[in-house]
């Protein structure tokens, strides 16, 4: 280290040494400087109060630096517990500080206002706690504005809950009303919802289970864990691991950097995602699934699918419906499709394993193989320019057959087939049809450098291959 380096931290610590030994100073309403505070050691004072509620007013309750337990009951009226913690060694100073603080509970702007005077004390320094518990009729409506300090709200049944806090962790379980949180920095846990669910939130995780209707959520920068939801989601979210399970009407995702895992959608599904994977599991309805540099597997699909992403892997199994896939740079692996495929894509292979509908793939610059377990019953169609192409089709299998390429290989072994080759200006083409009649579907294969083959399952070509 540089003396004038040396110099100038000397200057900073001596700085702050003075800073230190002038007493009174503050230099901010938000940060109380007291040389007899130590964050080690705090005293507690307590203070109780019960006032009646009117069930017309709506409670507002605000708190900051202190933690929070609400609960319901059948009473009609509140109870209030608080717990004054002073951080300073000595008795007198700490008694003094701590009855400036009192509890205030009064109808106040069309609200019954609950909480303490310590922002009119201006007592918003970090050496003193006001800890509150709570207790509130159930059927009223329920405000909360909270900051720096945790928030518990258990077993209530409110006309419905809004929340506004930051800094602090929301813990809330069995809760009847719909509610709306507002967050920013607090790590949220909502176990147990009747109702509709708005939720904001930034900076931290969430975790959400049994809510019986919608629920609409927004997360910055924070993993999302969701389970059993009675309604339909509405998730936006990014930079944050997303867990789905569980839901009974439609799912709408828009994720940004955002590992994405749905299991169990009884609904609808759209997914949109970007730089991480796309993990879908068991949807009753349509499934619409876009990435961006994203790899997107999916299975257990009861109906028609969108699949759309580019530069990584696409991975389908077990889809009852239409399948469209849009690929760029993207490798696809698809097996057990009900009711056909369409998949283009670009620089990368295609493969199919056990399929019935109609196949359409135009892969330019990738191989395709394909492989069917039962007689094909509609049209199938490959195009690509420089890859190979290589179809498995069961014995006795109805078909007609077109197969064409320029400078490579056309080889037909299925023996069932009759053929027709033309060579001409290094193109050669093959057709024919199998069983010796022109019926049953059209099997069109086109690759312009690359080899074309088709055979017969169980063959010594195929087990070969």
């Amino acid at each position: 280290m540089k003396a004038r380096e040396i110099v100038f931290v000397i200057l900073v610590v001596l700085f702050g040494l003075s800073i230190q030994s002038f007493v009174g100073f503050n230099p901010s309403p938000y940060f109380h400087i007291d040389t007899d505070w130590d964050q080690d050691r705090y005293r507690e004072y307590t203070e109780t109060k019960e006032v009646a509620a009117d069930a017309k007013l709506p409670i507002l309750f605000e708190n900051a630096y202190g933690d929070v337990t609400i609960r319901g009951w059948d009473e009609p009226r509140i109870s209030i517990l608080l717990r004054k913690r002073v951080c300073m060694r000595e008795e007198e100073k700490a008694r003094a500080e701590a009855d400036r603080i009192h509890i205030v509970a009064e109808p106040k702007s069309g609200e019954m206002y609950l909480g303490s005077n310590r922002s009119k004390e201006n007592r918003i320094g970090t050496n003193l706690q006001t800890d509150f518990e709570v207790t509130i009729p159930n059927s009223i409506f329920l405000k909360i504005v909270g900051e720096h300090g945790d928030f518990k709200i258990q077993n209530l049944k409110s006309a419905g809950v809004d929340l506004a806090i930051a800094y602090g962790d929301l813990d809330m379980k069995n809760i009847e009303g719909n509610t709306t949180i507002r967050n920013d920095h607090s790590e949220i846990s909502l176990n147990g919802l009747a109702g509709n669910l708005l939720l904001d939130d930034t900076y931290d995780d969430l975790t959400l289970i049994r809510i019986s209707g919608d629920a609409k959520v927004k997360n910055t920068h924070g993993d999302v864990d969701i389970e059993n939801v009675g309604g339909g989601l509405d998730l936006i979210a990014d930079y944050g691991d997303i867990v789905l399970k569980q839901v009974a009407k439609d799912v709408t995702v828009a994720g940004d950097h955002s590992s994405v895992q749905l299991n169990d959608c009884l609904g609808n599904a759209t997914i949109n995602n970007s730089y991480e994977s796309i993990d879908v599991t068991k949807v009753s309805g349509k499934l619409n699934a876009t990435g961006d540099h994203s790899p997107v597997t999916f299975k257990d699909i009861g109906d028609a699918v969108k699949i759309q992403t580019s530069y990584d892997e696409i991975d389908g199994a077990r889809i009852k419906g239409p399948l469209t896939v849009q690929g760029d740079r993207a490798s696809v692996n698809l097996k057990n499709l009900e009711a056909g495929c369409t998949v283009n894509t670009t620089n990368e292979d295609v493969t199919i394993v056990d399929f019935v509908g109609k196949i359409d793939i135009t892969a330019p610059h990738g191989s395709c193989r394909l492989r069917a377990s039962i007689p094909p019953s509609s049209p199938i169609a490959v195009h690509s320019d420089n890859g190979d192409i290589r179809i498995v089709l069961p014995p006795n299998s109805q078909f007609q057959f077109l197969a064409e390429t320029v400078s490579a290989e056309i080889k037909c072994r299925y023996p069932s087939m009759n053929t027709y080759r033309t060579d001409e200006n290094q193109r050669v083409r093959v057709t024919g049809s199998s069983g010796g009649q022109a019926r049953g579907p059209m099997v069109e294969l086109r690759s312009t450098y690359g080899d074309i083959t088709i055979v017969e399952a169980g063959k010594q070509e195929d087990e070969e291959e």
